[in-house]
């Protein structure tokens, strides 16, 4: 007999199903002898437990929904490792889906998960706008955000204008006397944490009265000024990574940001702003599950290996 109920084994054993219940969850109340019989009838007819069942039983699903864009940046492989890691630790599963940055598959992507009862979604959002966000309120579970930022669900994330500033003044102290921003294509809906880098280097050329330009990843080396120490600004180490031989060649600095794992495992030369991925990973599931309160910031740092 395969999935046997605690109603049939009950029955076999001639007991109650509390007594059942009692036997295969260690509580007191029932004899030695009694709980050998049941956990031996137990093991005979492999029994297991409906997880479904009892999730529902208790209001939860147990799943906790994580939506990204893809895994072309090693950030969001490295955070949904994390996620699934510290939701695993408190008894949960995670379902991840991708956007493409797409935004309509994104509300497709987050209507599925709600179809699955998740307890609560992790979302990296393309959407943004008042409509929206009245359709993930309409869906009366825990949201939270990283990456691109929403006006009233939390947001886990680093101060992208202070880690900017930090970036410049580190850039202009080290006597580079020309920045070359590399701005990626801001052709999605939301792109909060972007717009804030690139508005916050602005300000922080202005302020160290550096010169300065904002160009494409395409036109990155058309921008370097002759007589000038240059340096490569990227918001992105995938910008960086490429860019690397660029500056190379052209004796330039260069700084990212995320600190992928790829810059150590090719032992790249490239400076980078790194933050704690598991950090971020903890204080969002403990807040989906438990309902405890978003950091401010999440902690971040410059890793210098000498590319500026």
């Amino acid at each position: 007999m395969r999935n046997i109920s605690t109603t049939k084994i009950a029955e076999i054993c001639g007991v109650s199903q509390g007594t059942v219940d009692r036997a295969l969850n260690n509580r007191p109340g029932i004899s030695p002898k009694t709980k050998e019989k049941i956990l031996a009838v137990v093991k005979e007819y492999g029994y297991r437990p409906n997880m479904h069942a009892r999730c529902m039983a208790k209001g939860k699903s147990l799943l906790v929904g994580v939506v990204v864009f893809d895994l072309n940046n090693q950030y969001f492989s490295d955070i949904l490792a994390h996620i699934e890691s510290c939701c695993r630790a408190k008894g949960y599963s995670t379902v991840v889906m991708f956007t493409g940055k797409d935004p309509k598959k994104e509300i497709e992507c987050i209507q599925n998960l709600y179809h699955m009862t998740i307890d609560g979604i992790v979302l990296c959002p393309v959407n943004g706008g008042e409509e929206y966000e009245n359709f993930l309120s309409s869906l009366n579970i825990p949201i939270v955000t990283f990456g691109n930022k929403l006006t009233n669900f939390p947001y886990i994330g680093i101060d992208n204008c202070q880690a900017m500033m930090e970036t410049v003044t580190f850039a202009a102290n080290k006597g580079y006397a020309h920045l070359i921003y590399v701005k990626p294509a801001l052709t999605e809906r939301n792109t909060f944490a972007q717009t804030e880098r690139l508005n916050a280097f602005i300000a922080a050329c202005d302020k160290a009265k550096v010169s300065h330009t904002i160009t494409s990843l395409q036109n990155a080396s058309k921008e370097l000024h002759k007589g000038k120490r240059n340096a490569f600004i990227c918001p992105t180490d995938i910008y960086a990574v490429k860019l690397l031989p660029v500056a190379n060649q052209y004796q330039s600095g260069i700084i990212g940001f995320d600190n992928i794992r790829l810059i150590d495992e090719l032992s790249l030369c490239l400076d980078s702003i790194a933050y704690d991925i598991e950090a971020t990973a903890k204080a969002a599931t403990d807040y989906i599950i438990e309902g405890k309160a978003i950091p401010p910031f999440i902690k971040h740092k410059l890793i210098c290996r000498g590319s500026i």
